[in-house]
């Protein structure tokens, strides 16, 4: 049997995964499962979680006979044995030998498991052995993390629980049988191997994001006069934008894409990051990009507010305008400029290749070289977040310094301060509950403290420009 994964958008924005069987049925036990736990995640967790029953289902597929009818099997026979010499429950509805087939099965990638699963169909008609749904010792299979397999084994104990549990529920002997599905659970999560902290190299920030020279590089690159920028005309006063708000802000992904021009603070020079999930404005895209962290006003430089107003009232307008009828028209700030999806919000995966472009380009690279810089990671959409946050630090250290100089003891930022402003800007939420009273002053204090930095940071943009202007002339 085939599995398709379906998504849909209900009419007040809320999105829903289930997984579709050849005759275009949603499969029972698995939409039961997702309604029942899962409907509260976001659309991608809810996605990981059915892609890991895909991979169960087609272990399960592969046995002799699948797990559920075994155990109702196992079962029946033990109720019509009652009669007779009274009730005996089944020893086990999961064997440990069955635990560690889907364990093995977990460990390899579900292309893997459904090419070998066809190569078996095909040498042996219908009849499907054992070692097809565990391929051990096939080198070229290609496996799975061990913290993949890790979740995959806790989805599908839980799963198998869930399934179980529901199916025998209004047996008469189910107290008999709750012993025996609680210790299928525990066969499962028994074979899970435990995924190691990964310290180390993980903690070396250049492994994070690379230095701040290159995100400046990048920025310069993405100026839409720049000779060397990597982009189309067409598109190139949007990206750089997108790349500067990321520059500034050092907003997530999701939070980016998520920006309406309502969220813009004209007057005050500000972003406001709102959290929107399941927004019913938002019906074209599958995977909804979205706000992790805590709502919060992120002060910007008065240049950005400019460009992005010129930008809303301008290039933006006359691609939404053009793009779509007046019925689908949208607040969204970031969208598309051409093709069938010209005027729709920028979905993750064209920002994702907008940063690649810029990232991979021949500029980049030469600067890269001509600095001698040697570059563990290159240049991703979350590292701008790591460099603001670098930025950040050094304007700290700055201030203090210069209060110290100056004798302006009260000035001084403390670490407590420091930690309660980071997380103000960055939107994380506190370990503890903050000093309530204290927040206000907080957070007057970091938006005066990142104000100057973005201002600076204005500076050196122009300056750039100046000194491309007189290498041109």
């Amino acid at each position: 049997m085939t599995h398709q994964r379906h998504t849909a958008i209900f009419s007040g924005g809320e999105r829903y995964v289930t997984l579709l069987g050849d005759d275009g049925v949603p499969d029972f036990w698995v939409t039961l499962y997702l309604t029942t736990y899962c409907r509260a995640y976001t659309l991608t967790t809810m996605d990981g979680y059915v892609g890991h029953l895909v991979h169960f289902k087609l272990w399960d597929e592969a046995q002799p006979e699948p797990l559920l009818d075994k155990v109702l099997r196992l079962c029946d026979e033990a109720e019509e044995l009652d009669e007779w010499i009274g009730f005996v429950p089944p020893v086990a509805f999961l064997a440990g030998y069955d635990a560690a087939s889907i364990a093995t099965h977990c460990s390899f990638t579900t292309p893997a498991v459904r090419r070998r699963l066809a190569q078996e169909k095909k040498k042996r008609s219908n009849v499907i052995q054992f070692q097809a749904a565990m391929p051990i010792g096939v080198e070229s299979d290609p496996t799975v993390s061990s913290k993949q397999q890790y979740d995959r084994l806790t989805v599908i104990a839980k799963f198998v629980r869930f399934v179980l549990e529901n199916a025998l529920r209004n047996r008469k002997h189910y107290a008999d049988y709750y012993p025996l599905i609680e210790d299928a659970e525990k066969q499962l999560l028994k074979q899970r191997v435990t995924v190691q902290s990964e310290k180390g190299d993980k903690s070396d920030p250049d492994r994070k994001a690379p230095p701040p020279e290159v995100f400046m590089e990048v920025l310069n690159l993405a100026e839409p006069e720049c000779l060397e920028n990597p982009y189309t005309k067409l598109v190139r006063k949007r990206n750089y934008l997108l790349i500067r708000v990321l520059f500034e802000t050092g907003f997530r992904g999701g939070e980016l894409l998520q920006l309406k021009v309502e969220d813009l603070d004209f007057a005050g020079g500000k972003i406001m990051v709102r959290r929107r999930h399941d927004d019913p404005e938002d019906v074209w895209r599958r995977y909804e990009p979205n706000a992790k962290t805590q709502e919060r006003d992120m002060p910007v430089s008065d240049a950005l507010m400019k460009e992005l107003r010129d930008y809303v009232v301008g290039e933006r307008r006359e691609v939404v305008n053009s793009g779509l009828p007046q019925r689908q028209r949208h607040g969204f700030l970031f969208v598309s400029y051409k093709g069938k999806t010209k005027g729709q919000p920028m979905s993750i995966s064209q920002a994702k290749r907008l940063i690649q472009v810029i990232a991979k380009s021949d500029a980049l690279a030469e600067f890269i070289y001509s600095e001698g810089l040697v570059l563990p990671k290159g240049v991703m959409r979350h590292g701008f977040r790591h460099n603001f946050n670098y930025l950040l630090s050094e304007r700290i250290d700055e201030q203090n310094r210069q209060a110290r100089e100056e004798g302006r003891l009260e000035d001084i930022i403390t670490e407590k301060e420091e930690v309660d402003q980071r997380m103000l800007l960055n939107g994380h939420k506190s370990a503890s509950s903050a000093e309530v009273y204290n927040r206000r002053h907080t957070k007057e204090k970091a938006e005066k403290l990142v104000k100057p930095l973005m201002e600076e940071i204005d500076r050196q943009i122009k300056e750039g420009r100046n000194r491309a202007d007189r290498n041109r002339d």
